[in-house]
C-alpha cells in the first residue's frame, strides 16, 4: 500500500508531496493518486490536459482559481475526438501560442473543503492567489492503471512575483 512519501518535489509555484500511491485510494471504484500541493502567491501550473485522467482538487487553505480553456479556432477542449497522432500535432504546431486558447471557464477555491473536477481532455491551469495548501486527487478513467505521463503542456508554469 502507498503511504506519505519522502520526497517531496519542488516546482516554480511550490511543492508536491506524493501522499497516497496509486493502489492506496480508492475513487469512483478507480486507483487513484493524492499529493498534497504547497502553493506560493503568484504561482501558476502549466496549461495543460491529462488524455485518460481525471483530477479533483480539494482546498484545504488559501485561495486559488482553476481555469479552464478550449481552442479558439474550434471553441473544442483539445484532445476531443483526436488521435494521439493528431494530438501531437496540434502540440506541435498551435499550442504554445497564447492565440490558440479562449479561457472558458474559472472555478474559485477559496473556502476549506471547496473542489472542483476536471474530467479528461480539459485543457487547465492553477493560479495561486494567497499560500495555499491543496489536494490533488487523479485517476485514470479507463481500465488502465493511473499513467503519470499522461500530462500534455502547453505553457509553462512559474511565478509572478
Amino acid at each position: 500500500m502507498g503511504g506519505v512519501s519522502d520526497v517531496i518535489e519542488s516546482k516554480p509555484w511550490g511543492s508536491v508531496e506524493h501522499l497516497v500511491g496509486p493502489v492506496a485510494a480508492r475513487v469512483v471504484d478507480q486507483d487513484a493518486v493524492v499529493d498534497k500541493m504547497q502553493l506560493m502567491p503568484g504561482g501558476y501550473s502549466s496549461l495543460h490536459l491529462h488524455k485518460t485522467r481525471a483530477n479533483l482538487f480539494i482546498l484545504i487553505s488559501g485561495r486559488l482559481d482553476v481555469i479552464e480553456y478550449v481552442r479558439q479556432s474550434t471553441g473544442e477542449r483539445p484532445g476531443e475526438g483526436l488521435t494521439a497522432e493528431q494530438l501531437s500535432e496540434f502540440l506541435e504546431a498551435d499550442a504554445k501560442r497564447l492565440d490558440a486558447w479562449r479561457e472558458v471557464g474559472r472555478s474559485a477555491l477559496s473556502n476549506r473543503g471547496d473542489s472542483v473536477t476536471v474530467p479528461p481532455n480539459k485543457a487547465h491551469r492553477f493560479e495561486v492567489l494567497e499560500p495555499s495548501v491543496l489536494l490533488e486527487v487523479y485517476w485514470s478513467t479507463t481500465a488502465e492503471p493511473v499513467d503519470s505521463q499522461d500530462t500534455h503542456r502547453f505553457w509553462s508554469n512559474g511565478r509572478q512575483v
